[in-house]
């Protein structure tokens, strides 16, 4: 049996909400293959989503590392498959050029994101806070649209 959230929705369901509105905002098609690597676990998937968000909307500018460090945990126990589909995800690449970072070090990137935060701590933490209170409430879609000017903001150097 899936588990729904409270406002009925299956994971599968949430996860593809959220990831229309973010394609949609970044001008590309999609999410094809991304929602199906992620339908296998979507109800952990979502709930790890909703974790980040919780985490990511109390933390403090100088304690990135701890969220970084939650992130990576997640991201090294997903099954061999899930990385394997991730990895081949043509939504993915996408969503990576569009947000410019097709051709950027990881280490760069993750650099930026680091200098941003630090440079506009509560602008920041306020974006988050948004999406964490749109995710809670439901507002996938809103959701969605505003972790793309979060990511942008986060990115650009």
């Amino acid at each position: 049996m899936c588990i729904r959230d409270s406002f009925g929705l299956e994971p599968i369901d949430i996860i593809n909400a959220y990831l229309t509105s973010i394609c949609n905002s970044l001008n590309i098609s999609g999410p094809t293959d991304l929602l199906e690597c992620l339908r296998p676990n979507a109800s952990a998937h979502v709930q790890f989503y909703g974790q980040v968000l919780d985490k990511a909307a109390n933390i403090e500018p100088w304690n990135v590392l701890d969220l970084e460090n939650f992130i990576a945990t997640y991201v090294n126990n997903l099954p061999a498959e899930t990385k394997q589909c991730l990895a081949n995800s043509q939504d993915v690449l996408n969503m990576g050029v569009a947000l410019g970072l097709a051709d950027r070090d990881p280490q760069e990137i993750i650099n930026t994101i680091e200098k941003n935060i630090k440079a506009h701590p509560f602008d920041v933490k306020n974006k988050i806070k948004l999406v964490d209170q749109e995710w809670d409430s439901g507002d996938y879609n809103s959701a969605g649209s505003n972790t793309v000017v979060l990511a942008r903001q986060l990115v650009t150097p």
